[in-house]
């Protein structure tokens, strides 16, 4: 996906958040769970689990409308720890609009058990 490699600098190449796929109204991404993204639990840390909920959600959004996507404002629910190999974020659009576009995101562990649910508004 040659979109996502030109996006893939700064914050999402430091996480290695990496493409998975677009299709059928989802985008998904993933990222491996690594010593940099650990809390002191050794469990995935929140902001590494929401940050890579909103990279593919705003993702989802660019892929759509061709444009550029700017959080607004969010709310997110874990779950479940983040422990595993890696975490895989699923987006489902609620509406995509012409200034306002609101998103449904869930992370999932590598057991494919949900994480972590959110709305992004952009």
């Amino acid at each position: 996906m040659d979109n996502f490699e030109e996006l893939r600098d700064g914050y999402i190449k430091e996480h290695n958040y990496n493409f998975v796929s677009y299709e059928n109204n989802e985008c998904i991404i993933e990222a491996p769970i690594t010593e940099t993204s650990l809390n002191p639990y050794k469990i995935a840390h929140g902001g590494f689990t929401f940050g890579l909920m909103d990279t593919c959600s705003g993702l989802h959004i660019m892929l759509e409308t061709k444009k550029q996507a700017l959080t607004t404002s969010s709310n997110i629910n874990y779950l479940k720890p983040g422990t595993g190999t890696k975490i895989i974020a699923k987006s489902t659009p609620i509406k995509i609009g012409k200034k306002i576009s609101i998103m449904r995101v869930e992370a999932y562990n590598d057991k494919d058990e949900l994480i972590a649910t959110g709305i992004f508004n952009y």
